[in-house]
């Protein structure tokens, strides 16, 4: 158990409680490590509790790590404070990796940053302020097995530091087998374009929904909206059109095993 008690960790300095990376002081951006080639670190085992942390936009983990790595069987709480800028994991780059079995509660944003090819299996996020996964960048992701709760956006693919041209497409998400849950938005992400190589990809197979008023929501006012009622969507599709293959039904999706469990904070 690792937790942000006593006056040196509510004011700790650092990007997380738990760092693999670190960057150098007045070094323009430099690090410890490359991030691309930050290879072979593994995490297992950890409850982080940072929700005393006063300071501001700090994570459980600072996680900028590439092949041959893991994270698997975590807990973390963060603050629920309507004003809190806290995050489960920060993951502003890196070059792939494993992540799986992990919870998290509260925070601004349960998962925030960017990578080019993670792969993340169940995982429960809950309790977000802003959104429970906010990606700023990337080339594709795998999720599966995710139970996103009670928060305004399950995914948000759009970089909130970043406005107009600055604001590129995120690269693409595959979401499979996953639950989203008294969620408003479900994704949120930028308008389609023409060329596909421009636009953010977005498959969902197998993904059920309860009370989520819009299930994507685009920037330029186009949406899937949803009925408060269960539902299944299935196969659905965003390239350069809007829908390009949209299934949905209310028969319930393949029992699976949800990642760690609901643990109340210690």
């Amino acid at each position: 158990m690792l937790a942000a008690l006593g006056p040196f960790w509510k004011d700790f300095v650092g990007l997380g409680a738990i760092q693999s990376d670190v960057y150098i002081p007045n070094q323009n951006g430099d690090e410890w490590y490359i991030e691309q080639s930050n290879f072979y670190r593994q995490v297992r085992n950890f409850n982080v509790d940072i929700r005393q942390t006063t300071t501001k936009k700090t994570a459980a983990f600072h996680w900028q790590v590439a092949q041959a790595t893991s994270m698997t069987n975590v807990y973390i709480y963060a603050s629920t404070d309507p004003g809190t800028t806290q995050m489960g994991l920060l993951t502003e780059n890196g070059s792939g990796g494993f992540l799986s079995d992990v919870y998290i509660s509260g925070g601004k944003y349960g998962i925030y940053g960017g990578n080019q090819q993670y792969t993340v299996r169940h995982f429960e996020i809950h309790g977000q302020t802003d959104s429970c996964i906010a990606l700023i960048w990337d080339w594709g992701w795998t999720w599966y097995g995710l139970y996103l709760d009670s928060a305004p956006n399950g995914f948000s693919l759009l970089n909130p530091e970043a406005d107009g041209a600055a604001r590129t497409p995120t690269g693409s998400v595959y979401v499979m087998d996953s639950l989203f849950l008294n969620i408003k938005t479900g994704i949120k992400t930028s308008a389609l374009k023409k060329d596909i190589k421009e636009s953010t990809i977005i498959q969902l197979d197998n993904v059920r929904t309860s009370y989520v008023d819009t299930m994507i929501s685009a920037t330029d006012g186009s949406a899937v909206e949803l009925p408060p009622a269960t539902i299944l969507a299935m196969s659905w599709l965003a390239t350069s059109r809007l829908v390009a293959r949209r299934s949905a039904g209310t028969a319930a999706p393949d029992q699976r095993r949800r990642g760690c469990p609901f643990r109340e904070p210690p």
